[in-house]
Order: C-alpha cells, then sequence, then structure tokens
C-alpha cells in the first residue's frame, strides 16, 4: 500500500441509458482508448492522466460517443 495519496479530480460519469461495464469497455475500444474505473456505478476518468493538450480531444471523444455532438471551444 502507497504511503501517501496524490491530489487529483476525476470525472464522474453516471450513464442513464447504458450499463457502466458496457460504457467501460466501448470507451476501452475506442481508436484513442479513454480508460477509468469503476467505482460506486460510476465510470471515473483521472483527470491527472491527461494532459493540458489532450483536454479537448477527450472532451470531444465523449460528446461524440453518447451523441450530442456540438463545438467545443
Amino acid at each position: 500500500m502507497p504511503e501517501y495519496g496524490l491530489t487529483s479530480w476525476a470525472l464522474e460519469l453516471r450513464p442513464r441509458a447504458i450499463e457502466i461495464h458496457v460504457l467501460e469497455r466501448a470507451f476501452r475500444n475506442m481508436i484513442v482508448p479513454i480508460i477509468g474505473r469503476i467505482d460506486n456505478k460510476c465510470l471515473l476518468l483521472d483527470l491527472r492522466t491527461v494532459l493540458d493538450n489532450e483536454i479537448i480531444e477527450l472532451s470531444s471523444s465523449i460528446v461524440r460517443f453518447f451523441g450530442t455532438e456540438k463545438e467545443l471551444p
């Protein structure tokens, strides 16, 4: 067990129309995989692992997956 925890932020996804394990598998199988962990019926994406220049690509992939495509800044 680690002695010290690392401070981080997580994006919590709680889909209503899809089972959480199906979402996790679908994200892992994307062209650019999105890797998260399941906790308490939600998918957590640890943003400590996302570089600043990857944020737009990550958010665009999530928006496309859920079918609510809109322009991001």
